[in-house]
């Protein structure tokens, strides 16, 4: 019988708001659109399609274009300029790594929908508000939508909120606040702390300065001791704060740190010039929202348009954050004009904090320092874009030659603008590294950082998610002295979580961790499983490699990139269909194995890095010399 009805279920809140037997249906087409709805209709025992697997492989390259194709949005039209504050357009300063996240998930949503609109003929659709939107946008009143009431849709807007982990009893509990909340503490504990212990920057001090933007002061800590006392060493912590404990709080005065935020840099007369362009700017943002049909048309996709879709969230955004961006402009301004700047160094370009200064100093030579391990390969290079090396002016700092000779050939990167110096943040590392003799072995498992931004995960990833840590357990707890660390991306992604539950359930006595130093965790573990589930390897991978440590790369997609460390053989890659527990008593087990992968690792690392273990001594070097 023709199916002729729909139910789209983006979230369990949807199913919760329909009736059971409508439901139970069989005339009728359900459509899950995430993981959870997945496992909740097969719990529910229901008959019903993966939305996302409508996509092909070529459809989410695709997704992945559009959302960078909008990065620029706000130069798109002239009018877009009512915006513009000392030579900044406010709209460019949101984030775009926030900016991303919003727009990768809302056009997922979008072209999944699309592909299953083109492909089947439905007389009545029931969906929620945001999914009723989208498929107005792709057919308009072409459907018959009964819109399912009061559920809620989550965008993905990451610095909103803050996760800061709790450790209690040995567990960690996330514990989150809202962004102005954590603004709030931030600032009276750095207002406090700083002028007690005397951290904070004196504008009088005319001597040249090295202004440092968003740096984790103690991951970077070899660097600072090898900086020259003959200039000031600045700090700009707007997202996270310099000092996080008593340690780092201590250091930064020994070495003869600097900070400086906007609330203590600018005069109060400046604050005030802060709420009167606030308003001005808020006003000329609510006109320019008028504008509906010269935004819609900017933000088309397929002849279609996700303006509805994101303008009011976008729109409450700026608001909240507008008064924020008016600041970090003329808190950048007065920067350029009042300290001897003779360096910027950042970690991004993509940053509000970052955008702002880096805009305001333009004739400020600046660095961008590499900060995470990508192996960029030519068939991943439409990913590059993530690390803005092609848009950045001035030099770039990198790891080593195997990604300068990518950007040269890749991107016809000036070789005099590219620096390599190595990773000042791993020297520790080749400090550190240790090898265990108990004949009770450790196994950390490292899922690597499985979030939306490529666009290349679907339901059916966390599925095989699911299904490898079942097997690994299951293997690995069969095998005598053998323990069991889990080890979570630091990030704030919603997909930890996920994880959490799904290893609970298959076995709760499995210790998992999120905050603890990485170096620690591999310093001590035995054998280092790092889950593969995206496109580009995650850093813990090297770092195992540095620390002297047999790696499993576990693959969980088909297509095989040719990265440097599979070529040179450094580590044990394997497929997620492949026999995992051979392959896993192999390199526990084997010690000619181990010592044949452990060799192979040193030597891709002395290839992959320049200066191991002394990369702070030379950007040290590169930075006092300006």
């Amino acid at each position: 019988m023709l199916k002729t009805k729909a139910i789209f279920l983006e979230n369990i809140e949807d199913y919760d708001n329909l009736d059971e037997k409508f439901l139970q249906d069989k005339n009728n087409l359900i459509f899950s659109f995430n993981i959870d709805v997945y496992n909740f209709l097969k719990n529910k025992k229901h008959n019903f399609e993966i939305a996302d697997e409508h996509l092909t492989q070529d459809d989410h390259s695709k997704i992945y274009q559009y959302a960078i194709s909008f990065y620029d949005w706000y130069k798109k039209n002239s009018f877009l300029e009512t915006m513009e504050f000392e030579g900044t357009n406010l709209l460019g300063l949101f984030d775009t790594a926030e900016l991303h996240h919003l727009l990768i998930r809302e056009i997922y949503r979008f072209i999944t929908l699309k592909r299953i609109l083109n492909k089947f003929s439905f007389t009545e659709i029931f969906a929620n508000h945001n999914l009723s939107i989208m498929i107005n946008s792709i057919k308009k009143n072409e459907y018959n939508i009964i819109e399912i009431q009061n559920t809620s849709h989550d965008f993905s807007i990451p610095f909103e909120k803050y996760s800061l982990p709790l450790s209690i009893l040995g567990h960690e509990i996330p514990f989150t606040i809202s962004r102005n909340m954590y603004k709030k503490i931030k600032s009276t504990i750095e207002s406090f702390i700083c002028k007690a212990s005397n951290l904070w920057f004196n504008p009088n001090n005319s001597k040249k300065s090295i202004l440092f933007l968003e740096f984790n002061f103690e991951q970077y800590l070899d660097l600072f001791k090898n900086l020259k006392s003959d200039k000031n060493i600045i700090l700009i912590n707007l997202r996270r704060p310099a000092f996080t404990n008593f340690n780092s709080l201590k250091m930064l005065k020994d070495l003869n740190c600097s900070i400086i935020t906007p609330d203590y840099f600018l005069s109060s007369s400046e604050k005030k010039l802060v709420t009167k362009y606030t308003k001005k700017y808020l006003i000329n943002l609510e006109k320019l929202w008028e504008e509906q049909s010269l935004l819609s048309k900017i933000f088309t996709i397929e002849n279609c348009s996700i303006w509805d879709i994101i303008k009011d969230i976008l729109l409450q955004t700026y608001q909240l954050r507008l008064e924020d961006y008016v600041k970090l402009v003329l808190f950048s301004k007065k920067l350029s004009t009042s300290i001897n700047l003779s360096c910027i160094i950042s970690l991004n370009n993509i940053g509000e904090t970052e955008k702002a200064i880096l805009n305001q100093n333009e004739k400020i030579p600046s660095i961008l320092l590499e900060h995470g391990f990508t192996n960029y390969v030519p068939e991943l290079s439409q990913f590059d874009i993530s690390s803005m090396y092609p848009t950045f002016q001035d030099k770039i700092a990198l790891w080593g030659n195997i990604q300068k000779k990518y950007l040269m050939d890749q991107h016809s990167t000036p070789e005099e603008k590219i620096l390599t110096v190595g990773s000042p943040r791993h020297d520790i590392f080749f400090k550190n590294t240790t090898s265990n003799n108990t004949s009770r072995k450790t196994v950390l498992i490292t899922p690597g950082q499985f979030d939306e931004p490529n666009a290349v995960y679907d339901t059916n990833s966390f599925i095989k998610y699911e299904l490898l840590f079942q097997k690994l357990f299951s293997i690995l707890k069969q095998i005598p002295n053998v323990s069991i660390i889990i080890k979570l991306h630091p990030s704030q992604q919603k997909n930890n979580l996920y994880f959490k539950k799904i290893i609970q359930k298959i076995d709760s006595d499995i210790t998992i961790k999120q905050s603890t130093p990485i170096i620690d965790e591999i310093q001590s573990c035995d054998l280092l499983i790092n889950i593969f589930p995206e496109i580009f390897p995650s850093t813990v991978l090297l770092e195992g490699l540095i620390l002297k440590k047999p790696v499993m790369n576990i693959s969980l997609y088909d297509r095989s990139y040719n990265f440097e460390f599979e070529k040179d053989e450094s580590v044990l890659s394997i497929r997620d269909t492949d026999d995992l527990e051979t392959n896993l008593k192999k390199i526990l087990f084997d010690n000619k194995f181990q010592s044949t992968l452990i060799q192979n690792g040193t030597k891709y690392v002395n290839h992959y890095l320049s200066n191991p273990g002394h990369a702070s001594e030379e950007l040290a070097r590169v930075l006092n010399s300006y």
